[in-house]
């Protein structure tokens, strides 16, 4: 006895139903946006979990790598008022072990206050509008752990007070 053939189209389907085409082709879409949708979550998340590993990371050397920065001031400040070639050494050494761990000073241009870099510890008056929020002054380098700000740059910025009009009575 000879077995009824069955189209390859229906083959998957229970006995009875038949999809066209066009439904074959709708429902393969909406698959293939699920798995994009997927494949852009499954993205973000790995960013995400990229951005809290590199500030845990920080978070462990921390403290170890501000009391360096603050010793690297204080080298600093010595060389300034007094040039010592072993202090300088000393200096120079701190500096390249923080550049193996990652740390770098924030050299972008310090003209436009920018809080996420700087942190303002002084205002001086300004003359006019413009300079209003420019910074005045580095008073600390600022630096970087990896791309996390480590210790902001301290500046001083200007900030404008107009003339109130009791004044120009």
């Amino acid at each position: 006895m000879a077995e009824p053939e069955e189209s390859s189209s229906t083959a998957i389907l229970p006995a009875g139903e038949d999809l066209r085409l066009d439904e074959v082709l709708a429902l393969l879409k909406v698959q293939g946006q699920r798995e994009t949708a997927a494949g852009e979550a499954i993205k973000y998340l790995s960013s995400e979990l990229d951005v809290l590993k590199r500030q845990q990371s920080a978070g462990f050397v921390r403290p170890l790598l501000l009391d360096l920065l603050r010793a690297l001031d204080r080298m600093e400040s010595d060389l300034a008022q007094a040039p010592n070639s072993q202090l300088e050494e000393y200096h120079d050494e701190i500096l390249e072990a923080l550049q193996r761990f990652e740390v770098t000073a924030i050299e972008e241009a310090a003209d436009e206050f920018n809080p996420e870099l700087h942190l303002a510890v002084r205002t001086v008056a300004a003359e006019s509008a413009p300079d209003d929020l420019r910074v005045a002054q580095v008073l600390r380098k600022g630096y970087r752990h990896k791309r996390v700000v480590l210790r902001p740059v301290e500046v001083s910025i200007y900030k404008f007070r107009p003339a109130s009009p009791a004044a120009n009575s």
